[in-house]
């Protein structure tokens, strides 16, 4: 008879917490601040803002989570657009209000300067800390290194852009 009761409300707590799959999706809007980028000599990005989306699939009661995102800035000149384009792992501690998390993946970098463009893919690793209210906030730090941007040693080459992002997520 324990055993019985015991699957049965094993069972009972697996159809409360399921979630659609389109539950575990969140969908939002990002703004970006560019503190260093001393690596690109084209133009000057230090301190510029940019914009751009995210996108998050994140599985209830699971402290990793899939995130992308694009962030798009305007430099000063004529001409030119920086661009960056990112996929990374979100892990986190699954508290219910405010959760601190560290993420680390893959970035793309493209510049855009007259009719010369360039793109270049890297890592990128940050900390950062999300806010979940039914609406979900975040705020994060990231160090974005391209091949280059690595010493032989391992030490991360201090030119590197750091940037500070947030946002609003909806899902």
């Amino acid at each position: 008879m324990r055993r019985v009761l015991l699957t049965l409300s094993a069972v009972f707590a697996l159809v409360v917490l399921a979630n659609p799959v389109e539950a575990q999706f969140k969908i939002g809007v990002q703004g970006a601040m560019i503190t260093s980028a001393a690596d690109i000599p084209t133009f000057e990005l230090n301190g510029k803002l940019g914009a751009g989306a995210r996108l998050m699939l994140d599985p209830p009661l699971f402290p990793l989570a899939l995130v992308g995102g694009f962030v798009y800035y305007k430099p000063d000149c004529a001409d030119c657009k920086y661009w960056t384009a990112s996929l990374a792992a979100q892990l986190r501690i699954p508290l219910p209000l405010v959760a601190p998390y560290v993420i680390g993946g893959l970035q793309t970098r493209g510049t855009t300067a007259g009719p010369e463009s360039d793109a270049e893919t890297g890592i990128m690793l940050g900390a950062g800390v999300q806010v979940n209210l039914g609406l979900s906030l975040f705020l994060e730090g990231t160090l974005e290194l391209s091949k280059d941007d690595v010493a032989v040693a391992g030490i991360p080459d201090l030119d590197s852009p750091i940037v500070i992002k947030g946002g609003i997520l909806i899902g």
